[in-house]
């Protein structure tokens, strides 16, 4: 192909509707061609083609060389908001996101006007979980385009991980009032409808994203979430298998046929564990009852619940994910044994304690903790943030507390606190004025069979909704777990204490993010306790 003089434009047209088209190997092709005939009569190289060719091959999703065809732009032209804009998105992908950060903010200053710069500056933020920069980057991209639904869908997302249910339904709801509403719309309205507390409507909504699309997974497996908080365990459960169809669970490859409650005596049956550590404490219940009904079972479980769960009554091994687990007929998932056993909130088996630290961790924790004849409480402020995942780490952040908000507790004579914290929260006790009050052994702690070791020594368990308080359930020892207003399934509604854990208290968010007069009401159960030890009981 060869362009005469002038006519560079025309070929970019031509380029630009193969593009539009989705032929993008022509549409590369073309612009390579448009940029092997210009250099042999200059030796700059348009900026509008280059601007095509990154974005060709964006799409073709080969970011690496995208992003140097856009930093040749950007170079060409540094105050050219598309090609800063164009450099950011590249930048985005490559997760160079200081940088993408950068060459936003850069387009945005060159055009103040340029709504795709804001609307890219704000996922880029969003997408960090630096959700209060983001919905002001898409505030003011809707300012300048404020029929933008696919802008107005980000900004509704921000203020839902943000806690602010409420604003993000409304924002979703003037986006539905103005074009029709497709099933990932009722989808999106459905959930923020759960976690809005509003769980009968937010059913109804997932019906309504099912009868526009009936294949649509999603919100089948929401719907099974909605449906367990609601204690309709029979549906829940059912629906819950539905996991496997989204990208939450990826199962173990078994050869063996997965066990579907069929008799099972005389068999050998591997029950693996899924998720999180708090998931796998929780339904880890039900491997004694299939060796109840003859079977000869082993459980995969995380590295660090391997210990803990030999205690298991009726489990003939347990092992690690990528260890031998034997020779064996069949395998189920954890999480799928209450549908197989057909759980209801009036029989849940939960006889406590079914786990617990064996003599020699027992032992090696004897006496290290703080024995002055007050209550020994231990403590969990925070739970496990998860940066590469927006929505988990979102979660977490509302489910966590600042350390320093809990110093109403601090000021309850009598209590002896121990930290049971975790992770990169743990470190918050050397920054607040009472952490010097708090015990801390979890720098010794090896797996959750030393921290078993801990929590049994303890009065109390006081914690946000993380493993560990599935750990002092299953261990038979109280504990009360500050719940957020969207709070988990598990917890259901309406009630402050679960069918799972007979010594568990519920205290719960009675506005999203409010975590004050939680707070002031444990503080006061936990004076109560001081004063009657048995208040401590769930």
């Amino acid at each position: 192909m060869t362009i005469q003089p002038q006519a560079w434009e025309q070929a970019l047209a031509a380029a630009a509707e193969a593009h539009a088209a989705g032929r993008l190997a022509e549409a590369e092709e073309r612009l390579r061609g448009i940029l092997r005939d210009l250099s042999q009569r200059q030796r700059v190289r348009p900026v509008p083609v280059l601007l095509r060719l990154a974005g060709v091959l964006v799409d073709r999703g080969e970011a690496e060389r995208a992003y140097a065809i856009a930093d040749e732009a950007a170079a060409l032209d540094p105050r050219n908001p598309l090609a800063l804009n164009l450099r950011g998105s590249t930048l985005g992908l490559l997760g160079r996101w200081t940088e993408a950060e950068a060459a936003f903010r850069a387009a945005v200053a060159a055009d103040p006007g340029m709504v795709e710069g804001h609307f890219n500056l704000g996922r880029l933020l969003a997408g960090q979980g630096r959700n209060a920069e983001a919905t002001l980057a898409f505030r003011t991209a809707l300012d300048l385009a404020p029929e933008a639904s696919p802008i107005r869908r980000a900004l509704s997302g921000t203020l839902r991980d943000e806690g602010r249910f409420a604003a993000a339904l409304a924002e979703l709801d003037r986006v539905m009032a103005a074009e029709p509403a497709g099933a990932e719309l009722c989808n999106e309205r459905a959930i923020l409808l759960m976690m809005s507390g509003r769980t009968e409507e937010a059913v109804a909504e997932f019906d309504r994203a099912l009868v526009l699309q009936p294949d649509f997974v999603a919100p089948r497996f929401n719907r099974s979430l909605a449906l367990l908080r609601l204690g309709d365990f029979r549906r829940g459960w059912a629906e819950y298998e539905h996991r496997f169809r989204t990208e939450m669970v990826r199962p173990l490859p078994f050869a063996q046929p997965r066990w579907q409650g069929e008799p099972i005596a005389g068999r050998a049956i591997v029950l693996w564990g899924e998720q999180g550590h708090g998931d796998t404490l929780q339904f880890a219940r039900y491997a004694p009852l299939v060796a109840d009904r003859g079977a000869e079972v082993v459980v995969v479980a995380q590295a660090g619940l391997v210990r803990l769960l030999h205690s298991l009554r009726g489990v003939r091994r347990v092992v690690a994910p990528g260890q031998p687990v034997g020779p064996h007929d069949l395998h189920a998932p954890l999480m799928s044994l209450p549908a197989l056993f057909g759980t209801t909130p009036e029989t849940v088996p939960a006889e406590v304690p079914y786990l617990a630290p064996d003599a020699g961790t027992r032992a090696r924790w004897a006496g290290r903790l703080p024995d002055r004849g007050r209550l020994r409480v231990g403590l969990v402020w925070a739970g496990d943030a998860r940066p590469h995942l927006p929505m988990s780490n979102a979660t977490d952040r509302r489910r966590s507390v600042r350390l320093e908000a809990l110093a109403p507790l601090f000021a309850v004579d009598g209590v002896d606190f121990v930290s049971l914290q975790f992770g990169g929260r743990a470190g918050d006790r050397t920054r607040v004025a009472f952490g010097p009050q708090m015990a801390d052994p979890m720098g010794e702690v090896r797996d959750f069979a030393d921290t078993a070791a801990i929590v049994e020594q303890l009065d109390l368990v006081v914690t946000v909704d993380t493993a560990i308080a599935h750990l002092a359930g299953a261990l038979a020892r109280p504990v009360w777990v500050l719940s957020r207003f969207d709070g988990c399934f598990r917890w259901m509604s309406g009630r402050d204490d679960s069918p799972w854990y007979p010594t568990m208290r519920l205290f719960r968010q009675e506005a999203p993010g409010d975590w004050t007069p939680v707070i002031a009401r444990v503080a006061a159960a936990l004076r109560e306790a001081v004063r009657t030890p048995a208040n401590a009981d769930a």
